[in-house]
Order: C-alpha cells, then sequence, then structure tokens
C-alpha cells in the first residue's frame, strides 16, 4: 500500500509540474530584440583626361591638338609661319589630367604616339630619317633647352610615348596631374639631307606631319 501511495504521489507531482512549466511559459514575458541597419556608398568618379598645353582635350574619336602650332625661327619671316625647316623649333606639352576623379590610375602599355608623313621614300625622307633634336621631360623646359643628338621622327613618338606610359609602377594619384614637356628644333642633319627634305617637300606638296595620339587610362588596382 505504501509503495502505491508514493507511486500516487510521485505521479501528481509530474502532473503538477508540467502543469506549471505550461502555465509559465504563457504567462511571463522573455527577452528579444530585432536589430537593423542601412548605409550606402557614392561611386567614385572616373574622370581622367588629357589635354594639350592650351586645354584643348583628347577625345574619344579623335581631336585636333595643338602640338606645334608655336613653331617658330629666331630670325623673324626667314621661313613661312607654320612651316618646318632647319632652323625651326618648338615646344608643346601634354597633361594626364587626373585631378577630377576619386581613384589613382595606370597608364595603359597600349597607349600609343605615331608620327605619319603624308609621303615618305626612304632614299629621300621617311621617318627613320634623323634631322631633328628634340627633349622629353616631365619638368618645365627652358628657353635654352638641353637637346639629345640628332634623330628621327620615329625616336621622337617613341620618347613620348615612353613618357605618356610614365614609369614602371607609376600612377597618377587621384586629384593630381601629370605634365610632359617636349622641346624640338630641326638641327644636326648635313645640307645634303635638309636639302634632300626639303627637295622631297617640293615633290610632293603638301608634305605634312602629324602625330596622333591615343591614351588609356585605367583604374588602379592594389
Amino acid at each position: 500500500m505504501k509503495k502505491n501511495w508514493f507511486l500516487r504521489i510521485g505521479l501528481i507531482s509530474l502532473v503538477l509540474a508540467l502543469a506549471t512549466t505550461c502555465l509559465l511559459g504563457g504567462t511571463f514575458a522573455k527577452y528579444t530584440t530585432t536589430v537593423s541597419g542601412s548605409d550606402n556608398i557614392q561611386v567614385a568618379k572616373f574622370a581622367f583626361k588629357a589635354t594639350d598645353v592650351d586645354g584643348i582635350e583628347l577625345e574619344n574619336d579623335g581631336a585636333e591638338i595643338n602640338l606645334f602650332a608655336n613653331a617658330k625661327t629666331d630670325a623673324t619671316g626667314t621661313v613661312q609661319t607654320g612651316m618646318f625647316a632647319p632652323g625651326v623649333y618648338g615646344t608643346f606639352s601634354i597633361v594626364l589630367d587626373n585631378t577630377g576623379s576619386d581613384v589613382d590610375v595606370v597608364i595603359n602599355d597600349d597607349s600609343e604616339v605615331a608620327i605619319t608623313l603624308s609621303a615618305s621614300d626612304e632614299d629621300a625622307f621617311d621617318l627613320d630619317t634623323a634631322f631633328i633634336k628634340f627633349v622629353v621631360s616631365y619638368e618645365s623646359i627652358g628657353e635654352e633647352p638641353d637637346y639629345g643628338a640628332v634623330a628621327s621622327l620615329n625616336d621622337l613618338a617613341a620618347a613620348v610615348e615612353a613618357a605618356i606610359e610614365l614609369d614602371e609602377g607609376d600612377y597618377i594619384e587621384k586629384g593630381l596631374a601629370v605634365t610632359i614637356y617636349v622641346a624640338y628644333i630641326w638641327e644636326g642633319a648635313t645640307d645634303a639631307v635638309d636639302s634632300a627634305i626639303g627637295d622631297f617637300a617640293t615633290a610632293n606638296n603638301p608634305l605634312t606631319i602629324t602625330m596622333d595620339i591615343t591614351i588609356i587610362a585605367d583604374q588602379k588596382i592594389v
């Protein structure tokens, strides 16, 4: 009999405990929380551009820029204005302008500077004919440039292209610009070479020299 009483008491206690648990679960509050948040980010501007010294901008479809507009001679009037001849010299600049961007840029190695002639003849005058001197610099060039050795138009194009592409590992920081200065002069060739070029120009009038510049700027990715 005592065992039955103990068993009954145990069952009753279990039932009461379960009932109490259910009641407490439905009666009392519990800790709970809901959190949320938001953020936004502005897209960085990529506003790289390249210009000549007069601010004329190179464009996707090309632009008429002023590279040889200030060619001149010391002796006024000895050469027709706007013509290239022995003794004619000049300067031009190319500005790699990243001042409007929010990102650093590198200049792609596929950038190109190409010089073309409206006519050429390797026996008289072509892009490999050495007849000029020039200097290319990231610093402003004074009134008496330290020209290099006599060189060709292909040499000039290669030097300007190398300057545009910057040294390996270099880049243009956001908000900054790099200016490339170029000075040139028709000087250093023999009289025979100079005369041959002049005769070729007469036979192929108008003989023109054109420099085309293509600059590819990419966002710098670390």
